[in-house]
């Protein structure tokens, strides 16, 4: 992002998804933190660049959350280790009210605001948190960005701003990837990753 789209962008119009009350997502996310956790640290695509929003990661279905959590960290080797699959776990949540996301996935979505795709499919994350701080501060106060996931570009995601925190409850416990077996398996077969759980 660029000081004259950074300038530009308050005053465009961006297309917007509501997403009704009553919509399940997934999460996965480290077991430690729970499934309700908006980070703060900088690191991911949408993450605050000064840290002074958390964002919370999630996906329309199973295979894109674990793609984006822990399978895109075997795209090289092809493998997971026991270690990870029961220390990373997968949860559904539950929305509590309408959401209104800024929606990248939809045709028009990234033209609206004068973006293009490598915000949501590069792998530097400097101008996509740059992005994210000017959706954020849009004077619409979106409550996240839809996007399609870089590592499965068929399936959607969602990065949630904490302004809506209190719009998300956990449905049911968290489970390990690793107590899951057969959903594992599909997955990782679907991926053609091993492991040596």
């Amino acid at each position: 992002m660029n000081r004259k789209q950074q300038k530009a962008l308050p005053l465009l119009s961006p297309l917007i998804a509501r997403l009704p009350k009553g919509n399940v997502w997934f999460r996965g996310h480290a077991v430690q933190h729970g499934a309700i956790h908006f980070s703060r640290e900088k690191q991911q695509r949408w993450d605050s660049p000064t840290g002074a929003y958390g964002v919370l990661y999630a996906g329309e279905d199973v295979e894109c959350v674990f793609m984006e959590s822990i399978g895109r960290t075997a795209l090289e080797t092809r493998f997971l280790s026991r270690t990870l699959l029961e220390n990373c776990g997968l949860s559904k949540v539950r929305l509590l009210r309408e959401l209104r996301l800024l929606d990248l996935a939809a045709s028009g979505g990234l033209a609206r605001v004068g973006a293009e795709g490598s915000i949501s499919s590069g792998s530097k994350y400097f101008s996509s948190q740059k992005w994210s701080q000017g959706f954020h501060d849009h004077p619409e106060k979106l409550d996240g960005v839809l996007y399609f996931a870089r590592h499965d570009p068929t399936r959607k995601a969602y990065a949630l701003f904490d302004r809506c925190e209190d719009a998300i409850a956990v449905l049911g416990p968290c489970l390990s990837w690793a107590s899951q077996p057969e959903l594992l398996g599909r997955i990782l077969d679907l991926y053609k990753l091993g492991t040596d759980l």
